[in-house]
């Protein structure tokens, strides 16, 4: 009998452990890329025993152009006045 394992890739780490712990697994981390910090995504998942499967997480970091572009607008204000 197979068991289908959740795939969590991509999802944020609170609610992939959630959805792995309710479909029956024990999640157990990575500790590549440890301490993480802000939001944290799972960016890969792997089985590594019968009922336990392995998260990879990395944090989330997403600049957005128009708000860099305002931080250059209101520097460059500054520079003139």
């Amino acid at each position: 009998m197979t068991v289908s394992i959740p795939d969590t890739v991509g999802y944020l780490f609170k609610e992939a452990q959630r959805i792995l712990e309710e479909a029956g697994f024990r999640v157990q981390l990575n500790p590549r890329g440890l301490p993480l910090k802000g939001q944290i995504r799972v960016i890969r998942q792997r089985t590594v025993g019968e009922k336990t499967v392995e998260l990879t997480l990395a944090s989330e970091i997403y600049n957005d152009p128009s708000l860099i572009e305002k931080e250059v607008k209101k520097n460059a204000l500054q520079d003139y006045r």
